[in-house]
This record gives structure tokens, C-alpha cells and sequence, in this order.
């Protein structure tokens, strides 16, 4: 019995995580915006020196199956993002009457720095275009094209399956040559065709004269098409890995200016917009139901119903203080197999403020839960009796010191946060507390939740290192924390290891983490004290409630 419950446990938290992955996708995906494209013709010796290599290593490749240098051109994709305005070498094969583009951003990945694309026009206004291990990204179909992916390791294997599907496109086919102009125009036209026919087809909806951004449903089906093609993609990178222990790979060292520009750019684009009240509510109301069915299969519908009750009211004390100091963007998710959370957003909140959102959520569960007892008690009502006690038991367990609960989050600020090692060693000794834990208890779901938290260990820990290196190259170089100055500085340290091999993807995540915690006020001895002293205020409360309410019956009965 106890090897079916936890292989039940085991498959509900890899359906869990697996749904929060796709739902961190869909919220992603929501924010992505589309807009109309353009492609310019432009003069080669306006490309960036430091993608000049990188383009010479393909065209070598590119000569070897026949191709010539034709010209250069400026794409500026659909998907607004960092990458959305590449370089575009595009080279002619005569033999094959067929066109190589191969497109750089302004940061190339180091893992797939250039995205090569072959492409073959007919006469009828139709196109043969074959690419390489992004066929699961591409949104919907696009118009007139037959579109092949082979998510082949080499540039002559995806030629050579270009050129298969040319043997056996129809003969009354004819291939076309196209000037660099109608090569740019053609470019743009289909490009913009695939915008209208997503509109069409609504996967995609037009929000003001420029931009446009994803339906739900048409979210959805993307989805569905990037898991199919993940798994090829994984076989492609592991083929690739093995082709690069014999062929070396060029090395692209990106300009930190670049790099800042592209991050302020990004930052912009996927600025948190406010979630209305009815996706607020919709995402409740759905974390509510997998957390209902999740705890249903071991527990009675009653005692599911008290779990629920008790998690709304330790979390409406985060919300109460979440809106007493104007945090942004409040939303509480319940958590199948965990509890439930309360995310919000306010950069200048004090150390002070974030204590008491901290401690408001336990505050709350051990005031009601007190008084339930009471209650309970006094009438003989058992649901009461066992809703106290459980929103008890809920609010001491999250005063707890270890990370991620409320009480660990409390000493990490007040008592850990001026010094990153002291930081690392807390959060490693609560996920090791955690283990030990639940491996003696027995418990699952804290092994569970343990392992997941050690995966993020090792990452916490190195940004960790970086923001204290930050702050002491600002208190060094007396440097003012501005864009201007800062940027520069977390995208030189960003330059050393263990981040220096990062894809820009994940040195934007670390570089927002750092700036924007490098902005956030420290504790002053002060604030420590008095934090220490609300945490033992509030552990104490059902006493100080048991005192307050003897004096009340006192005077009551003097008076």
C-alpha cells in the first residue's frame, strides 16, 4: 500500500511540474508580441566586426556545396524580441537555381549561433524553404510554402534533404531566379502573409495599429507542436555535442554594450503587464481544482474542504499586507501536493514591509485558528475544533526557519542577507533539514518538494556570490545604481564563470535577478530587532489571546 501511495505522489508531482512548466510557458507566450515585418537590403561592410567570423565559418561550408556570395540584408522578424532584428547573408547556388540564408542576431547562441535556411522559388509564387531544428517553433503554417526540417547535425545532410524534396516536387515546377531586390520584397511579402493568415485563423489577435499577440486557444495548439518537437530537438543537441568532441566551434565574444542594449530592450518587451481580475480569478479557481483533486485521492472531501479553508486564510494575510504596502500584480495560487502561495511584486518595499507580509499569513492562521478552538470548544463543535487546530498546525509549521517558508524567509532577510555565504548555507541547511525530515517522517511530499528545491541550489548559490560581488565593485567604484552604470558591471561579471557559457536567454534571467535585487534596502540592526520581535509576538499569540481574553472576563465580571 505504502509503494502505491508513493508512486502516486511521484506521479502527481511530475504531473504537477510538468503542468507548471506549461503554464509558465502559456503565461510567457501571453506576453509575446507579433507585429508586421521588414528586410532591407543593406551594404556587407556595415556588418559588426564581431560577427564577421562567425559568417566567414559558414560561407567557407556554404562554398564547399556550391554557393556564392549574393547579398546582405537586415530582417526584422515578426516576434518582437532581442532577436527579432538579424543579419541576413544570403548566398545563390546556380547549379541548383537555390538560395542559403543564414541569419545571426545581435547575440548569437553559442550552441546554434546561426540559423541556416535554404530556400527555392517556383514560378508559381510557391517556395520550398528547409530548416533546421525549429520547425516546433514556428507559429501555425506558413502560406505558399512547403516547409521541410530534418533536424539534421550537418549543413550538407539539410541540403541534401533539401534537395530530396526537390527530386520530388511535381515537374511542372519551375525554379526561379530572383534579383536581391525581389529576394527582399518576397521576404517581407511572406512574411507579412503569415501574420494575416494567423490573424485568420485566430491564433493570433491585433491589440492597436502595430502589434498583435497570442489567442489562448492558439497558445495551446503552439504548445502542443513545441513538445512534439522538443524531443527531436534533444536528439539533435546530442548528436550535435558528439560532432563537436571532433569539429571545433567558433567562438563569438559579444560586445558588453550589445548585450546591455539587448537586455533594456528585452526587459522592455516582457514587462509585466497587470493580470485582470478574471484571469486572476480563473487561475484560483483552476489551481483550486488540481489541488482539490490531488489531495482527494488520500484524504475525505471534508477534511480537503478544512486544508482549503485554512490555506485561504493564512493567505489572505499575505494579501491584506501585500495591499497595505501597494504591491502590484497580487495573485494566489493553490499548489497540488504543497498548499498554496501568494505572489506580488513591489520593488520599494522595505525590509521592514516584507517582514510583515511575511508574518501576516501565519498571524492570520493563528488568530482564527485560537478562536475557532475556543469556539469549538466552548459549544462542542468537532469541524470547528478540527479546522482550529489544523490552521494551527499550518501557521507554526510555515513560522518554521527554512526556506521556502514564511519563518525561513524572515531570518534569510533579517539575519542573512548582507552576507551571500551565510544566505547559501541557510538555504542548503533548510533543503537538507527538509530531507532528513521527510525520509524519517516518511513524508513524500517533503522529499518531493526538497528534491525540487536542491535543483536550484547550485544556481541560487552562484547569484548568490554574484550580487555580493556586485555590490562590492558599486561600493569600490562608488558607482550610482543606474542602468548606466550597473548593466555594465553585472554583464562584465556575467563574463566569468560559472555564467560566462550561459546562452544570453539565461544571462538575462541572471542579470534581472541581480539588478533588481541589488536595488532592494538591507535590514539595519534596527529592523533585525524589530522583525525578531514581531516573529516572537506572533509565535506567542494564542497565549497573549489566552491573557487578553482572561482580563476582558475579569473586568466583565467586576464591572
Amino acid at each position: 500500500m505504502d509503494l502505491l501511495r508513493y508512486a502516486f505522489y511521484i506521479a502527481g508531482f511530475l504531473a504537477f511540474f510538468k503542468l507548471l512548466v506549461y503554464g509558465i510557458l502559456t503565461k510567457k507566450l501571453l506576453g509575446v508580441r507579433f507585429k508586421k515585418s521588414d528586410c532591407e537590403l543593406h551594404d556587407l561592410s556595415e556588418l559588426p566586426s564581431y560577427l564577421r567570423a562567425l559568417f566567414d565559418t559558414y560561407e567557407k561550408e556554404l562554398a564547399g556545396l556550391g554557393f556564392d556570395f549574393s547579398h546582405a540584408q537586415i530582417f526584422d522578424e515578426t516576434i518582437v524580441s532581442e532577436h527579432s532584428r538579424r543579419w541576413n547573408l544570403v548566398y545563390f547556388n546556380p547549379a541548383e537555381k537555390c538560395y542559403a540564408t543564414v541569419s545571426v542576431s545581435p547575440l548569437p547562441d553559442q550552441n546554434a549561433p546561426a540559423k541556416i535556411e535554404f530556400l527555392s522559388f517556383f514560378s508559381d509564387d510557391h517556395r520550398l524553404l528547409t530548416v533546421n531544428g525549429i520547425a516546433h517553433d514556428i507559429i501555425g503554417d506558413i502560406p505558399n510554402t512547403t516547409l521541410i526540417d530534418p533536424y539534421a547535425e550537418t549543413l550538407e545532410k539539410q541540403f541534401q534533404a533539401h534537395l530530396s524534396q526537390l527530386a520530388n516536387m511535381q515537374p511542372e515546377k519551375v525554379r526561379i531566379v530572383m534579383g536581391p531586390t525581389d529576394f527582399v520584397l518576397s521576404e517581407k511579402k511572406n512574411a507579412d502573409d503569415q501574420i494575416d493568415d494567423l490573424e485568420a485563423n485566430g491564433i493570433i489577435r491585433k491589440t492597436d495599429e502595430s502589434y498583435y499577440q497570442f489567442r489562448v486557444i492558439g497558445i495551446l495548439r503552439h504548445l502542443y507542436k513545441f513538445a512534439k518537437g522538443q524531443r527531436k530537438l534533444k536528439g539533435l543537441h546530442a548528436k550535435r555535442r558528439k560532432l563537436s568532441q571532433t569539429q571545433s566551434v567558433t567562438a563569438i565574444e559579444i560586445p558588453i554594450e550589445v548585450e546591455v542594449k539587448a537586455f533594456s530592450k528585452i526587459r522592455e518587451i516582457t514587462k509585466a503587464k497587470k493580470t485582470g481580475y478574471a484571469g486572476k480569478l480563473a487561475v484560483l479557481l483552476v489551481s483550486l481544482l488540481l489541488f482539490t483533486i490531488a489531495f482527494g485521492f488520500s484524504f475525505s472531501f471534508g477534511t480537503v474542504l478544512i486544508f482549503i479553508a485554512a490555506l485561504f486564510i493564512h493567505e489572505s494575510g499575505h494579501v491584506l499586507g501585500m495591499r497595505l504596502f501597494k504591491y502590484k500584480d497580487v495573485q494566489v495560487v493553490f499548489l497540488p501536493f504543497l498548499g498554496a502561495a501568494t505572489f506580488g511584486e513591489e520593488k520599494e518595499a522595505t525590509p521592514l514591509q516584507r517582514v510583515i507580509v511575511y508574518l501576516l499569513g501565519p498571524a492570520f492562521g493563528i488568530v482564527i485558528g485560537t478562536i475557532c478552538l475556543f469556539i469549538g470548544s466552548a459549544y462542542e463543535v468537532r469541524p470547528l475544533i478540527g479546522f482550529g487546530a489544523f490552521s494551527l498546525i499550518l501557521s507554526y509549521l510555515n513560522l518554521v526557519p527554512l526556506i521556502p517558508l514564511d519563518g525561513g524567509r524572515v531570518f534569510e532577510l533579517v539575519l542573512f542577507s548582507r552576507i551571500s555565504f551565510l544566505k547559501s548555507a541557510f538555504m542548503i541547511g533548510s533543503v537538507a533539514v527538509m530531507a532528513i525530515v521527510g525520509i524519517g517522517l516518511k513524508d513524500p511530499i517533503l522529499v518531493g518538494l526538497s528534491m525540487f528545491l536542491c535543483l536550484g541550489v547550485s544556481t541560487q548559490i552562484s547569484q548568490n556570490r554574484a550580487l555580493s560581488r556586485l555590490k562590492k565593485q558599486i561600493k569600490d567604484a562608488n558607482l550610482e545604481i543606474t542602468d548606466e552604470d550597473i548593466l555594465p558591471t553585472i554583464f562584465r561579471i556575467l563574463r566569468e564563470k560559472p555564467f560566462s557559457k550561459l546562452p544570453f536567454a539565461r544571462k538575462y534571467a541572471v542579470a534581472y535577478h541581480l539588478s533588481d535585487n541589488v536595488m532592494q534596502k538591507l535590514p539595519t540592526v534596527w529592523t533585525t530587532l524589530l522583525s525578531l520581535l514581531m516573529y516572537l509576538f506572533v509565535m506567542l499569540l494564542p497565549i497573549i489571546m489566552i491573557i487578553e481574553a482572561a482580563i476582558i472576563r475579569a473586568f466583565w465580571e467586576i464591572y
